[in-house]
């Protein structure tokens, strides 16, 4: 006697089309250029230790979005314990690492402190979670220019 929930599909999924590329808002889809900017100049850059990058933030609290853009994007192989991937700028494809950090932009937009925990649970090293919260926070605020 066969089993309902054992019975395959009449046609399994097609692999061969890619996935639609998510959609994100358009405050999302600035953080997301902002950042890719920031990756693009870090990459000639040495790498930043991401607890002094927030300090240094801290003390100047009108430092402009892409001087927090630079930090994060100079913290973030520390945080992820390797190099994220980023596209350059103006790119329509979001990389799997772009749209983890546009989640994580939009949490801390909107002020979703538990979606923006869980997301940096999920990739990031504990005692890196709270700094990069920061950083997101700095870039993702509602009445910062861009």
């Amino acid at each position: 006697m066969p089993h309902a929930l054992l019975a395959l599909p009449a046609e399994a999924p097609r692999r061969d089309r890619p996935a639609a590329p998510p959609r994100f808002a358009p405050q999302e889809r600035a953080v997301l250029e902002l950042l890719r900017a920031a990756a693009a100049r870090a990459r000639c850059a040495r790498q930043q230790d991401m607890f002094r990058a927030c300090a240094l933030l801290s003390m100047d609290r009108a430092r402009s979005r892409e001087a927090a853009a630079d930090a994060l994007a100079r913290g973030l192989p520390q945080a992820l314990g390797r190099a994220p991937v980023f596209y350059r700028p103006g790119t329509a494809e979001t990389s799997f690492d772009e749209a983890w950090l546009m989640r994580l932009a939009a949490s801390a937009r909107t002020g979703d402190d538990a979606s923006l925990a869980f997301g940096l649970k999920a990739r990031v090293a504990p005692h890196l979670q709270r700094g990069t919260a920061f950083l997101l926070r700095a870039i993702s605020e509602q009445n910062a220019p861009l």
